[in-house]
């Protein structure tokens, strides 16, 4: 008999980023070639993971809400409002980044939603978005080493 516990999700799983043209970031050394093993990566909460089901409730919360104040029909979000429950909801699913700055400085959790926010980082944010939806980026015994966004 399989034991479908062995195939549980984890929690937490590294992905690794890619600048805009499509290529793995790593930490550069000082001429400005990449360490292969300092890979810039963002870890993220998956859908196994309390986190992640609080942000899914948040967004029912949030879309009920526009029903009813909408007489229940089906309404969208501004895209102002839009773009910022999306960066908090991308703050809220991530644990922590390694390697990776924005600004000139560490990105820490009181950082996390002002990064999100910033339209110019649209590559970033699309690469989290896209990862989220790929269950298998938290399958156990590989979660982080494989996974590309």
């Amino acid at each position: 008999m399989y034991d479908a516990s062995a195939d549980a999700l984890v929690d937490v799983a590294p992905i690794h980023f890619k600048n805009a043209a499509g290529d793995h970031l790593y930490v550069p050394d000082d001429s400005g070639k990449p360490i292969m093993d300092k890979p810039c990566r963002v870890f993220l909460y998956g859908p196994g993971s309390e986190q992640f089901a609080m942000v899914e409730q948040r967004q029912t919360t949030r879309a009920l809400q526009r029903a009813q104040d909408n007489d229940n029909k089906i309404t969208l979000a501004s895209p102002e409002d839009r773009a910022t429950e999306a960066a908090q909801d991308m703050a809220d699913l991530t644990s922590h980044f390694e390697n990776f700055g924005y600004q000139g400085g560490e990105l820490t959790p009181s950082r996390f939603k002002a990064f999100y926010a910033d339209k110019k980082m649209v590559h970033f944010h699309r690469q989290v978005t896209k990862a989220l939806a790929q269950v298998g980026n938290w399958k156990p015994g590989t979660a982080g080493t494989s996974q590309t966004a």
